[in-house]
Protein backbone atom coordinates (compact mmCIF):
# COMPACT_ATOMS: atom_id res chain seq x y z
CA UNK A 1 0.00 0.00 0.00
CA UNK A 2 2.55 2.17 0.87
CA UNK A 3 4.34 1.32 -2.87
CA UNK A 4 1.11 2.80 -4.34
CA UNK A 5 0.02 5.90 -2.11
CA UNK A 6 2.16 8.66 -4.24
CA UNK A 7 0.00 7.29 -7.24
CA UNK A 8 -3.12 7.88 -5.35
CA UNK A 9 -2.38 11.47 -4.58
CA UNK A 10 -1.57 11.82 -8.34
CA UNK A 11 -4.89 10.90 -9.67
CA UNK A 12 -6.44 12.62 -7.02
CA UNK A 13 -4.68 16.13 -8.39
CA UNK A 14 -5.70 15.02 -11.61
CA UNK A 15 -9.37 14.47 -10.75
CA UNK A 16 -10.10 18.15 -9.16
CA UNK A 17 -7.85 19.67 -11.41
CA UNK A 18 -9.26 18.54 -14.98
CA UNK A 19 -8.70 21.44 -17.07
CA UNK A 20 -4.63 21.56 -16.81
CA UNK A 21 -3.75 21.74 -20.59
CA UNK A 22 -2.45 18.66 -22.13
CA UNK A 23 1.24 19.14 -22.02
CA UNK A 24 0.93 19.35 -18.37
CA UNK A 25 -0.54 16.54 -18.14
CA UNK A 26 2.25 14.32 -20.25
CA UNK A 27 3.88 12.60 -17.02
CA UNK A 28 1.04 10.50 -15.88
CA UNK A 29 1.05 8.61 -19.37
CA UNK A 30 3.83 6.88 -18.27
CA UNK A 31 2.02 5.69 -14.95
CA UNK A 32 2.03 1.58 -15.82
CA UNK A 33 -1.48 0.41 -17.03
CA UNK A 34 -1.47 -2.34 -14.56
CA UNK A 35 -0.59 -0.23 -11.68
CA UNK A 36 -3.54 1.94 -12.79
CA UNK A 37 -6.20 -0.84 -13.36
CA UNK A 38 -4.99 -1.84 -9.54
CA UNK A 39 -5.41 1.71 -7.97
CA UNK A 40 -8.62 2.05 -9.64
CA UNK A 41 -9.37 -1.51 -8.17
CA UNK A 42 -9.53 0.36 -4.47
CA UNK A 43 -12.16 2.90 -5.64
CA UNK A 44 -15.71 1.95 -4.24
CA UNK A 45 -17.10 5.27 -6.76
CA UNK A 46 -17.95 3.82 -9.83
CA UNK A 47 -18.51 7.69 -11.07
CA UNK A 48 -14.98 7.99 -10.06
CA UNK A 49 -13.52 5.48 -12.37
CA UNK A 50 -15.96 6.74 -15.15
CA UNK A 51 -14.35 10.25 -14.84
CA UNK A 52 -10.74 8.87 -14.10
CA UNK A 53 -11.44 7.04 -17.47
CA UNK A 54 -11.97 10.81 -19.29
CA UNK A 55 -8.59 11.99 -18.12
CA UNK A 56 -6.43 10.78 -21.26
CA UNK A 57 -6.66 8.35 -24.37
CA UNK A 58 -4.19 5.90 -22.32
CA UNK A 59 -5.97 6.06 -18.77
CA UNK A 60 -9.48 5.38 -21.19
CA UNK A 61 -7.68 2.58 -22.74
CA UNK A 62 -6.54 0.79 -19.43
CA UNK A 63 -9.44 1.08 -17.58
CA UNK A 64 -11.92 0.31 -19.84
CA UNK A 65 -10.27 -2.64 -21.03
CA UNK A 66 -10.47 -4.34 -17.85
CA UNK A 67 -13.98 -5.66 -17.68
CA UNK A 68 -13.97 -6.09 -13.81
CA UNK A 69 -14.30 -2.41 -12.99
CA UNK A 70 -17.55 -2.13 -14.66
CA UNK A 71 -19.08 -5.22 -13.15
CA UNK A 72 -21.55 -3.53 -10.62
CA UNK A 73 -24.59 -2.36 -12.16
CA UNK A 74 -26.90 0.04 -9.90
CA UNK A 75 -29.52 0.65 -12.64
CA UNK A 76 -29.41 4.67 -12.02
CA UNK A 77 -29.89 5.44 -15.72
CA UNK A 78 -30.33 3.85 -19.42
CA UNK A 79 -27.53 5.05 -20.53
CA UNK A 80 -25.17 4.33 -17.88
CA UNK A 81 -26.81 1.04 -17.64
CA UNK A 82 -25.87 0.42 -21.03
CA UNK A 83 -22.15 1.28 -21.07
CA UNK A 84 -21.77 -0.53 -18.23
CA UNK A 85 -23.13 -3.96 -19.75
CA UNK A 86 -20.99 -3.24 -22.97
CA UNK A 87 -17.83 -2.87 -20.82
CA UNK A 88 -18.25 -5.61 -18.86
CA UNK A 89 -18.63 -7.60 -21.78
CA UNK A 90 -18.73 -11.34 -20.52
CA UNK A 91 -18.31 -10.49 -17.15
CA UNK A 92 -19.93 -11.71 -14.20
CA UNK A 93 -22.21 -8.80 -12.91
CA UNK A 94 -23.60 -7.63 -9.34
CA UNK A 95 -27.11 -5.81 -9.86
CA UNK A 96 -28.39 -3.45 -7.19
CA UNK A 97 -31.86 -1.97 -7.45
CA UNK A 98 -33.12 0.44 -4.90
CA UNK A 99 -36.04 2.22 -4.48
CA UNK A 100 -34.46 5.79 -4.41
CA UNK A 101 -32.10 5.31 -7.23
CA UNK A 102 -33.17 2.78 -10.25
CA UNK A 103 -35.10 3.79 -14.15
CA UNK A 104 -36.92 0.81 -14.99
CA UNK A 105 -35.75 0.93 -18.53
CA UNK A 106 -32.26 0.51 -17.14
CA UNK A 107 -33.64 -2.81 -15.82
CA UNK A 108 -35.28 -3.87 -19.18
CA UNK A 109 -31.48 -3.85 -20.07
CA UNK A 110 -30.04 -6.25 -17.54
CA UNK A 111 -32.72 -8.65 -18.78
CA UNK A 112 -31.53 -9.68 -21.99
CA UNK A 113 -27.81 -10.24 -19.68
CA UNK A 114 -29.62 -12.51 -16.38
CA UNK A 115 -26.86 -15.43 -17.72
CA UNK A 116 -24.29 -13.17 -16.21
CA UNK A 117 -25.81 -12.19 -12.79
CA UNK A 118 -23.95 -13.60 -9.79
CA UNK A 119 -25.63 -10.68 -7.59
CA UNK A 120 -28.79 -9.17 -7.44
CA UNK A 121 -30.08 -6.81 -4.44
CA UNK A 122 -33.54 -5.70 -4.67
CA UNK A 123 -34.90 -3.03 -2.15
CA UNK A 124 -38.36 -1.34 -3.62
CA UNK A 125 -41.99 -1.48 -2.94
CA UNK A 126 -44.56 -4.02 -3.37
CA UNK A 127 -46.05 -1.34 -6.06
CA UNK A 128 -42.26 -1.12 -7.68
CA UNK A 129 -41.40 -4.68 -7.29
CA UNK A 130 -43.08 -5.41 -11.01
CA UNK A 131 -40.32 -3.77 -12.59
CA UNK A 132 -37.72 -6.04 -11.55
CA UNK A 133 -39.67 -9.69 -12.39
CA UNK A 134 -38.01 -10.09 -15.89
CA UNK A 135 -34.38 -10.06 -13.93
CA UNK A 136 -36.35 -12.83 -12.17
CA UNK A 137 -38.16 -14.96 -14.67
CA UNK A 138 -35.12 -15.74 -16.62
CA UNK A 139 -32.11 -17.78 -16.31
CA UNK A 140 -29.73 -17.36 -13.92
CA UNK A 141 -27.10 -19.92 -13.64
CA UNK A 142 -24.44 -18.43 -11.90
CA UNK A 143 -26.42 -16.31 -9.22
CA UNK A 144 -24.62 -17.21 -6.22
CA UNK A 145 -26.39 -14.18 -4.11
CA UNK A 146 -29.57 -12.92 -3.96
CA UNK A 147 -30.88 -9.99 -1.55
CA UNK A 148 -34.45 -8.98 -1.18
CA UNK A 149 -35.51 -6.20 0.79
CA UNK A 150 -39.22 -4.93 0.98
CA UNK A 151 -39.49 -1.30 1.33
CA UNK A 152 -42.79 0.99 2.59
CA UNK A 153 -43.60 3.79 0.60
CA UNK A 154 -45.89 6.78 2.24
CA UNK A 155 -48.80 6.10 0.46
CA UNK A 156 -48.24 2.64 1.34
CA UNK A 157 -48.23 3.58 4.84
CA UNK A 158 -51.65 5.40 4.54
CA UNK A 159 -54.10 2.79 3.45
CA UNK A 160 -53.37 -1.10 3.31
CA UNK A 161 -50.10 -2.05 2.61
CA UNK A 162 -49.44 -3.66 -0.91
CA UNK A 163 -49.22 -7.37 -0.91
CA UNK A 164 -45.79 -8.51 -2.29
CA UNK A 165 -45.24 -11.63 -3.94
CA UNK A 166 -44.45 -14.66 -2.35
CA UNK A 167 -40.66 -15.49 -2.29
CA UNK A 168 -41.50 -19.35 -3.15
CA UNK A 169 -43.10 -18.48 -6.74
CA UNK A 170 -39.58 -16.96 -8.02
CA UNK A 171 -38.24 -20.95 -7.14
CA UNK A 172 -38.80 -22.08 -10.74
CA UNK A 173 -35.20 -23.77 -11.42
CA UNK A 174 -33.67 -21.05 -12.64
CA UNK A 175 -30.93 -20.29 -10.12
CA UNK A 176 -29.06 -23.97 -9.66
CA UNK A 177 -25.68 -21.93 -7.95
CA UNK A 178 -27.45 -19.91 -5.79
CA UNK A 179 -25.92 -20.00 -2.36
CA UNK A 180 -26.79 -16.93 -0.35
CA UNK A 181 -30.71 -16.02 0.32
CA UNK A 182 -31.30 -13.01 2.32
CA UNK A 183 -34.83 -11.93 2.78
CA UNK A 184 -35.72 -8.44 4.95
CA UNK A 185 -39.49 -7.73 5.21
CA UNK A 186 -39.99 -9.64 1.83
CA UNK A 187 -42.06 -12.51 2.66
CA UNK A 188 -41.39 -16.30 2.38
CA UNK A 189 -43.76 -18.44 1.70
CA UNK A 190 -42.66 -21.23 4.14
CA UNK A 191 -46.07 -23.72 3.64
CA UNK A 192 -46.08 -23.59 -0.53
CA UNK A 193 -42.20 -23.43 -0.99
CA UNK A 194 -40.37 -26.63 -2.34
CA UNK A 195 -36.49 -27.57 -2.14
CA UNK A 196 -35.80 -26.37 -5.76
CA UNK A 197 -32.49 -25.25 -5.65
CA UNK A 198 -31.60 -25.26 -2.16
CA UNK A 199 -29.04 -28.06 -2.51
CA UNK A 200 -26.18 -25.46 -3.14
CA UNK A 201 -27.92 -22.97 -0.74
CA UNK A 202 -25.57 -22.20 2.32
CA UNK A 203 -26.29 -19.27 4.19
CA UNK A 204 -30.19 -18.49 4.49
CA UNK A 205 -31.09 -15.36 6.23
CA UNK A 206 -34.77 -14.16 7.42
CA UNK A 207 -36.05 -11.71 8.71
CA UNK A 208 -39.71 -10.37 8.81
CA UNK A 209 -42.78 -8.93 10.85
CA UNK A 210 -45.21 -11.07 9.39
CA UNK A 211 -47.33 -13.91 10.74
CA UNK A 212 -45.11 -17.37 10.89
CA UNK A 213 -45.76 -20.66 12.15
CA UNK A 214 -42.77 -22.65 13.97
CA UNK A 215 -44.00 -25.69 12.20
CA UNK A 216 -43.98 -24.40 9.11
CA UNK A 217 -40.40 -23.00 9.41
CA UNK A 218 -39.29 -26.71 10.52
CA UNK A 219 -40.66 -28.29 7.48
CA UNK A 220 -38.71 -25.58 5.47
CA UNK A 221 -35.21 -25.95 6.89
CA UNK A 222 -35.51 -29.86 6.68
CA UNK A 223 -34.52 -28.84 2.89
CA UNK A 224 -31.23 -27.27 3.49
CA UNK A 225 -28.66 -29.72 4.28
CA UNK A 226 -25.93 -27.56 3.25
CA UNK A 227 -26.54 -24.09 5.07
CA UNK A 228 -23.41 -23.05 6.93
CA UNK A 229 -25.03 -19.48 8.07
CA UNK A 230 -28.61 -19.68 9.55
CA UNK A 231 -30.01 -16.26 10.62
CA UNK A 232 -33.59 -16.10 11.61
CA UNK A 233 -35.25 -12.87 12.78
CA UNK A 234 -39.13 -13.38 12.88
CA UNK A 235 -40.83 -11.31 15.50
CA UNK A 236 -44.11 -12.58 14.92
CA UNK A 237 -43.66 -16.42 14.77
CA UNK A 238 -46.58 -18.41 16.52
CA UNK A 239 -45.23 -21.74 18.27
CA UNK A 240 -47.58 -24.22 17.92
CA UNK A 241 -45.17 -27.50 17.25
CA UNK A 242 -45.13 -31.04 17.44
CA UNK A 243 -42.83 -31.99 19.93
CA UNK A 244 -41.24 -34.80 18.08
CA UNK A 245 -39.94 -32.38 15.13
CA UNK A 246 -36.05 -32.32 14.88
CA UNK A 247 -34.28 -30.80 11.53
CA UNK A 248 -30.55 -32.39 11.14
CA UNK A 249 -28.10 -28.88 9.92
CA UNK A 250 -24.81 -31.34 10.23
CA UNK A 251 -22.52 -28.17 8.22
CA UNK A 252 -23.87 -25.66 10.26
CA UNK A 253 -21.16 -23.07 11.44
CA UNK A 254 -23.11 -20.08 12.67
CA UNK A 255 -26.21 -19.68 14.21
CA UNK A 256 -28.36 -16.07 14.60
CA UNK A 257 -31.80 -15.87 16.48
CA UNK A 258 -33.91 -13.03 16.97
CA UNK A 259 -36.79 -12.50 18.63
CA UNK A 260 -37.47 -16.75 18.45
CA UNK A 261 -38.80 -18.64 21.64
CA UNK A 262 -35.40 -20.50 23.03
CA UNK A 263 -37.09 -23.74 23.02
CA UNK A 264 -36.51 -23.52 19.26
CA UNK A 265 -33.04 -24.70 19.41
CA UNK A 266 -34.57 -27.82 21.09
CA UNK A 267 -36.02 -29.02 17.52
CA UNK A 268 -32.42 -28.19 15.54
CA UNK A 269 -29.42 -30.77 15.43
CA UNK A 270 -26.25 -29.19 14.46
CA UNK A 271 -22.21 -29.55 15.47
CA UNK A 272 -21.53 -28.74 19.02
CA UNK A 273 -18.70 -26.43 16.89
CA UNK A 274 -21.86 -23.98 15.77
CA UNK A 275 -21.59 -20.51 17.03
CA UNK A 276 -25.03 -19.10 18.56
CA UNK A 277 -25.81 -15.99 18.55
CA UNK A 278 -29.39 -15.69 20.24
CA UNK A 279 -31.24 -12.70 21.30
CA UNK A 280 -34.12 -13.22 23.92
CA UNK A 281 -37.57 -13.23 22.38
CA UNK A 282 -39.12 -11.84 25.43
CA UNK A 283 -39.22 -8.36 26.11
CA UNK A 284 -41.42 -8.60 28.97
CA UNK A 285 -38.86 -8.28 32.15
CA UNK A 286 -41.29 -5.95 34.41
CA UNK A 287 -45.08 -6.87 35.79
CA UNK A 288 -43.36 -9.05 38.54
CA UNK A 289 -41.47 -11.37 36.24
CA UNK A 290 -37.95 -11.98 37.34
CA UNK A 291 -35.08 -12.68 34.09
CA UNK A 292 -34.75 -15.71 35.59
CA UNK A 293 -39.04 -16.50 34.93
CA UNK A 294 -38.50 -14.91 31.52
CA UNK A 295 -35.53 -17.22 30.98
CA UNK A 296 -37.45 -20.37 32.03
CA UNK A 297 -40.96 -19.61 30.12
CA UNK A 298 -38.35 -18.94 27.27
CA UNK A 299 -36.66 -21.97 27.53
CA UNK A 300 -32.84 -21.04 28.15
CA UNK A 301 -32.24 -23.33 30.38
CA UNK A 302 -33.19 -26.39 28.44
CA UNK A 303 -31.54 -25.37 25.20
CA UNK A 304 -28.08 -24.65 26.76
CA UNK A 305 -27.95 -27.69 28.89
CA UNK A 306 -24.99 -29.08 27.01
CA UNK A 307 -23.25 -25.85 26.11
CA UNK A 308 -21.83 -24.51 29.60
CA UNK A 309 -21.38 -21.28 29.80
CA UNK A 310 -17.92 -20.02 30.27
CA UNK A 311 -18.60 -16.17 30.12
CA UNK A 312 -20.96 -14.30 31.61
CA UNK A 313 -20.88 -10.20 30.24
CA UNK A 314 -23.45 -7.62 31.40
CA UNK A 315 -23.70 -4.01 30.34
CA UNK A 316 -26.34 -2.10 32.12
CA UNK A 317 -27.25 1.34 30.45
CA UNK A 318 -30.85 4.17 30.11
CA UNK A 319 -31.68 2.65 26.64
CA UNK A 320 -30.33 -0.78 26.46
CA UNK A 321 -29.42 -3.44 28.46
CA UNK A 322 -26.94 -6.20 26.96
CA UNK A 323 -26.21 -9.87 28.80
CA UNK A 324 -24.07 -12.19 26.67
CA UNK A 325 -23.50 -15.75 27.66
CA UNK A 326 -20.35 -17.18 25.97
CA UNK A 327 -19.60 -21.02 25.99
CA UNK A 328 -18.56 -23.83 23.87
CA UNK A 329 -18.64 -21.78 20.38
CA UNK A 330 -21.51 -20.26 21.49
CA UNK A 331 -22.71 -16.71 22.65
CA UNK A 332 -26.02 -15.95 23.98
CA UNK A 333 -27.22 -12.30 24.00
CA UNK A 334 -30.41 -10.68 25.96
CA UNK A 335 -31.27 -7.41 25.21
CA UNK A 336 -34.08 -5.60 27.87
CA UNK A 337 -35.39 -2.33 27.04
CA UNK A 338 -37.70 -1.85 29.52
CA UNK A 339 -36.47 1.47 30.65
CA UNK A 340 -37.79 1.45 34.15
CA UNK A 341 -35.53 -1.44 34.91
CA UNK A 342 -32.59 -1.13 32.40
CA UNK A 343 -30.50 1.44 34.53
CA UNK A 344 -30.44 -1.20 37.88
CA UNK A 345 -28.74 -3.69 39.00
CA UNK A 346 -31.35 -5.91 40.32
CA UNK A 347 -30.76 -9.31 42.11
CA UNK A 348 -33.00 -11.10 40.36
CA UNK A 349 -30.62 -10.77 37.57
CA UNK A 350 -28.46 -12.81 39.41
CA UNK A 351 -30.57 -15.08 40.63
CA UNK A 352 -31.65 -16.11 37.42
CA UNK A 353 -27.89 -17.69 36.56
CA UNK A 354 -28.66 -20.34 39.15
CA UNK A 355 -30.70 -22.11 36.54
CA UNK A 356 -28.38 -21.95 33.61
CA UNK A 357 -25.25 -24.28 33.03
CA UNK A 358 -22.62 -22.14 34.96
CA UNK A 359 -20.12 -24.49 36.77
CA UNK A 360 -17.29 -23.97 34.89
CA UNK A 361 -17.67 -20.10 33.76
CA UNK A 362 -14.37 -18.39 34.26
CA UNK A 363 -15.02 -14.93 33.50
CA UNK A 364 -17.38 -12.54 35.21
CA UNK A 365 -18.16 -8.94 33.78
CA UNK A 366 -20.97 -6.99 35.34
CA UNK A 367 -20.76 -3.13 34.55
CA UNK A 368 -22.81 0.17 33.32
CA UNK A 369 -21.67 3.12 31.66
CA UNK A 370 -20.74 6.34 33.96
CA UNK A 371 -23.99 8.38 32.76
CA UNK A 372 -26.15 5.74 34.04
CA UNK A 373 -26.70 6.46 37.73
CA UNK A 374 -26.70 3.16 40.18
CA UNK A 375 -30.42 3.00 40.87
CA UNK A 376 -31.41 -0.38 41.78
CA UNK A 377 -31.82 -2.74 44.87
CA UNK A 378 -29.11 -5.43 45.64
CA UNK A 379 -29.22 -8.69 48.19
CA UNK A 380 -25.75 -9.64 49.03
CA UNK A 381 -27.13 -13.49 49.78
CA UNK A 382 -27.39 -13.01 45.89
CA UNK A 383 -23.99 -12.17 45.25
CA UNK A 384 -22.74 -15.29 47.51
CA UNK A 385 -25.14 -17.87 46.12
CA UNK A 386 -24.48 -16.46 42.17
CA UNK A 387 -20.55 -17.20 43.27
CA UNK A 388 -20.63 -20.54 44.81
CA UNK A 389 -22.02 -21.94 41.87
CA UNK A 390 -18.66 -20.86 39.62
CA UNK A 391 -15.97 -22.48 41.34
CA UNK A 392 -13.69 -22.40 38.16
CA UNK A 393 -13.93 -18.76 38.20
CA UNK A 394 -10.92 -16.45 37.29
CA UNK A 395 -11.64 -13.05 36.48
CA UNK A 396 -14.30 -10.89 37.66
CA UNK A 397 -15.16 -6.94 36.28
CA UNK A 398 -17.14 -4.86 38.27
CA UNK A 399 -18.81 -1.79 38.77
CA UNK A 400 -17.57 0.05 41.86
CA UNK A 401 -21.62 0.28 43.12
CA UNK A 402 -21.61 -3.18 43.67
CA UNK A 403 -18.48 -4.48 44.07
CA UNK A 404 -19.15 -4.22 48.00
CA UNK A 405 -21.40 -6.93 47.38
CA UNK A 406 -18.85 -8.93 45.87
CA UNK A 407 -15.87 -8.50 48.17
CA UNK A 408 -17.90 -9.37 50.79
CA UNK A 409 -18.75 -12.39 49.51
CA UNK A 410 -15.79 -13.68 48.37
CA UNK A 411 -14.21 -13.17 51.98
CA UNK A 412 -13.06 -16.56 52.97
CA UNK A 413 -15.06 -18.28 55.95
CA UNK A 414 -13.49 -20.54 58.10
CA UNK A 415 -11.70 -23.01 55.66
CA UNK A 416 -14.52 -22.49 52.79
CA UNK A 417 -12.82 -20.41 50.10
CA UNK A 418 -15.64 -19.24 47.49
CA UNK A 419 -14.02 -19.39 43.93
CA UNK A 420 -10.89 -20.73 44.62
CA UNK A 421 -9.25 -20.15 41.37
CA UNK A 422 -10.20 -16.98 41.08
CA UNK A 423 -6.90 -14.41 40.29
CA UNK A 424 -7.77 -11.27 39.48
CA UNK A 425 -10.40 -8.39 40.49
CA UNK A 426 -10.98 -5.31 38.62
CA UNK A 427 -13.19 -2.50 39.57
CA UNK A 428 -14.27 0.24 37.42
CA UNK A 429 -14.24 3.52 39.28
CA UNK A 430 -17.90 5.16 39.25
CA UNK A 431 -17.83 8.75 41.28
CA UNK A 432 -19.41 8.65 44.97
CA UNK A 433 -19.51 5.04 45.14
CA UNK A 434 -15.25 4.45 45.57
CA UNK A 435 -15.01 5.46 49.77
CA UNK A 436 -13.19 2.60 51.42
CA UNK A 437 -12.96 0.79 48.11
CA UNK A 438 -9.16 0.15 47.78
CA UNK A 439 -8.64 -0.39 51.64
CA UNK A 440 -11.51 -3.24 51.18
CA UNK A 441 -9.74 -4.58 48.03
CA UNK A 442 -6.16 -4.91 50.10
CA UNK A 443 -8.19 -6.67 53.06
CA UNK A 444 -9.58 -8.81 50.68
CA UNK A 445 -6.31 -9.96 48.83
CA UNK A 446 -4.52 -10.33 52.36
CA UNK A 447 -7.43 -12.52 53.24
CA UNK A 448 -7.07 -14.83 50.58
CA UNK A 449 -3.46 -15.10 50.25
CA UNK A 450 -3.36 -15.93 54.04
CA UNK A 451 -5.74 -18.79 53.20
CA UNK A 452 -3.39 -20.00 49.91
CA UNK A 453 -5.42 -18.60 47.07
CA UNK A 454 -3.26 -15.26 46.15
CA UNK A 455 -5.82 -12.58 44.18
CA UNK A 456 -4.87 -9.50 41.91
CA UNK A 457 -6.81 -6.49 43.05
CA UNK A 458 -6.97 -2.90 41.23
CA UNK A 459 -9.08 -0.45 40.16
CA UNK A 460 -10.03 0.93 36.82
CA UNK A 461 -11.19 3.89 35.26
CA UNK A 462 -13.65 4.43 32.23
CA UNK A 463 -10.53 4.58 29.95
CA UNK A 464 -9.06 2.12 30.72
CA UNK A 465 -8.67 -1.05 28.28
CA UNK A 466 -11.22 -3.17 30.25
CA UNK A 467 -13.42 -0.60 29.94
CA UNK A 468 -12.78 -0.38 26.04
CA UNK A 469 -13.63 -3.77 25.60
CA UNK A 470 -16.83 -3.55 27.24
CA UNK A 471 -17.77 -0.16 24.66
CA UNK A 472 -16.81 -1.96 22.05
CA UNK A 473 -19.11 -5.17 23.06
CA UNK A 474 -22.31 -3.07 23.13
CA UNK A 475 -21.81 -1.14 20.17
CA UNK A 476 -21.45 -4.41 17.78
CA UNK A 477 -24.22 -5.40 19.62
Amino acid sequence: MTVIRPYIILLTLTFFYPRTPPMDLQHINRLPPELLVEIATLITDQSTIFRLATVCRCWHDALTGTTTLWTSIDCRSESRTSILLERSKSSPIDVTVDLAHFVPEAVSLIANHTHRMRSIDVALSARRFGDVRSLLNGLAPILETMRMEGRWEEEDLSGSPRPFPAYSSLFQGQFPALRALHLKEYPLDLARSTSVMTNCLTTLDLNDRRHYYLHDLLEHLENYHNLVRLRISLSNLQETIPASRIVSLPKLRELRLAWLPFVFLQHLSFPPSTNLNIRSRSRDHAGGYSLADVWARDGLPQALESRAVNGIKMVFCKSSSIIVLSGSHSTLVEHIYDSSRSSSFRSDCLDSFQSLPIATTQSLKFTQPPQCPFTGSFRPQSCTRLLLQMPELQQITLDSSIAPYFIRALEPVDRDIPCPRLGVLIVIRRVGHEVGLQDSLLALSNQRKDHGCPLVCGMGSPGSSVWQEITHLERDL
